[in-house]
């Protein structure tokens, strides 16, 4: 039926404005970056102590042009681990994963 096609019989939008909402759509997701350190190894496998883990997420985008945008979600990672005297990192992850979003800009 019309209405759920959404447009009225008569081709008006219909009042709720369901039908002229900005769409979005996912035109392609990569792994930009993808990195993994081990600094202290092999002697962070001998350790006792329970790692501490920090991770952090980071959102970003930025325009490539009218209708394409770059989204890039970071997401950061420290695992350490404390000893008696210091704070030494065990392992640093981090991953960037972005994708290619496109809208219409009417």
């Amino acid at each position: 039926m019309a209405e759920d096609e959404g447009m009225t019989g008569s081709g008006e939008p219909i009042g709720n404005g369901e039908d002229t909402l900005p769409q979005v759509g996912l035109i392609s997701q990569y792994v930009k970056d993808l990195s993994f350190e081990n600094p202290n190894a092999p002697a962070v496998y001998q350790w006792q102590g329970q790692p501490q883990i920090d991770v952090q997420f980071n959102i970003g985008a930025q325009q490539l042009n009218e209708e394409l945008h770059e989204v890039a979600r970071a997401a950061i990672s420290t695992i350490s681990a404390t000893s008696c005297s210091s704070s030494v990192s065990c392992w640093a992850p981090m991953l960037n994963w972005t994708s290619i979003c496109g809208w219409p800009c009417h």
